[in-house]
């Protein structure tokens, strides 16, 4: 089926998609916009816009000042419980914006019962039980609606019913530390422009970090999105320093000359899902919800992760269409170049990334021999060649 890219002028338009997977873009008009089947991408611009996503699996845009917007159709989940549509507000619902609101007299735990709060009247306007927090969460207007009653009267959607899953907004941190430029950092606390560690170029402005949550019924729908856990000191050299959680394709740097035997390389890149034969390493056991952190530099870096050496965001193909509709939209912006094929290239990865067999063949013969996937500490060795 044809995915159709339909986008309006100045005017006040209406734009209808078909059975395909559309984007429509509605320009600086009053616009209503119509997805029809399959899973559209709807972004109203400026105005006042009305969208309909239809059936499907539907992602909206929400952007600071542009327009009062109503959604007509957001639903949770669809007829088989599993999918709904997705609207990612954390521009608006997030760390930084819930403590401004509680400085200015919130008492919020959290950013999402915040924006729960923010919907219980229907619109998402910043106003909470009367108080005006606009200046503090943004410029969102917005007026979620789940369908009409029998009197042809919208029905807003429940604040309870927005989530991690339908809104990307995050309040479960998963406290991964970080290095960065003012010490070792939880990543949940790290925000675009920080300057974290990196073990090529130093110290590096954090382009974009996003996050992606999974619950326990997520996990159990796609087995193979389950945490792999690196527990303290399995690396070798008592790295990492505290038990490390990433996704199973998330890698880690691997330094040894059994690489070299195996992939022509002392240093390479290895996803966490072929590490699982070595001792400590595994699938994660507890099967619970996670949220997965993203981060992405100017080119690919080897950064530390609980004093373990891994990788950032490695925007190839593949890992793009890992990442939600949202995500891509957001990078898209900062790196236009990656979603446009006639000027898209393969980036260079920081270090030769592993294949599947290498991978795993390295790690058999790491096991075998009982040998440490890392030479020693790299902190250590950079003090030693700070000093010479």
């Amino acid at each position: 089926v044809k995915a159709n890219v339909i986008t309006g002028n100045d005017g006040n338009n209406l734009l209808k998609g078909q059975k395909g997977t559309d984007t429509l873009i509605g320009g600086k008009g009053a616009d209503s916009l119509e997805g029809g089947e399959g899973a559209d991408k709807l972004f109203g611009g400026a105005g006042n816009d009305f969208m309909s996503g239809g059936d499907g699996m539907d992602s909206f845009a929400e952007v600071a000042g542009d327009g009062s917007d109503t959604i007509s159709d957001f639903t949770e989940a669809n007829a088989d419980g599993k999918y709904g549509d997705f609207i990612d507000l954390s521009a608006f619902y997030n760390k930084d914006t819930l403590a401004a609101v509680n400085k200015a007299g919130g008492t919020f735990s959290d950013a999402l019962a915040m924006m729960q709060k923010d919907q219980e009247d229907g619109h998402l306007d910043g106003v909470i039980d009367g108080n005006n927090y606009s200046d503090q969460i943004g410029e969102v207007d917005l007026y979620l609606n789940s369908g009409v009653d029998a009197q042809g009267n919208a029905v807003a959607v429940k604040g309870d019913d927005l989530t991690y899953k339908n809104t990307a907004v995050v309040c479960f941190a998963k406290g991964t530390l970080l290095r960065t430029v003012t010490g070792d950092k939880p990543i949940e606390q790290v925000t675009s422009g920080d300057l974290v560690w990196t073990q090529d170029a130093g110290y590096q402005p954090v382009r974009w970090i996003g996050s992606r949550y999974l619950s326990t019924q997520d996990l159990e729908d796609h087995p193979k999105l389950t945490p792999i856990r690196i527990r303290a000191g399995a690396l070798g050299c008592g790295l990492p320093k505290r038990d490390l959680v990433v996704s199973p394709q998330h890698r880690m740097l691997v330094q040894s000359q059994l690489s070299d035997s195996s992939a022509q390389e002392t240093e390479i890149l290895i996803g966490a899902k072929f590490l699982t034969q070595i001792e400590g390493i595994e699938v994660e056991p507890n099967g619970r919800d996670v949220t997965y952190f993203h981060m992405l530099f100017d080119c690919h870096q080897v950064v530390e992760a609980e004093g373990a050496l891994s990788e950032s965001l490695f925007t190839g193909q593949e890992a793009l269409k890992s990442l939600s509709p949202a995500a891509r939209m957001e990078i898209a912006v900062l790196f236009p170049e990656l979603f446009q094929p006639d000027l898209y290239h393969r980036p260079e990865p920081a270090r030769p990334l592993a294949t599947g067999a290498e991978g795993r063949d390295i790690a058999e013969r790491h096991s075998n021999e009982n040998t440490s996937l890392v030479v020693r500490d790299h902190r250590v060795r950079q003090s030693h060649q700070d000093r010479a």
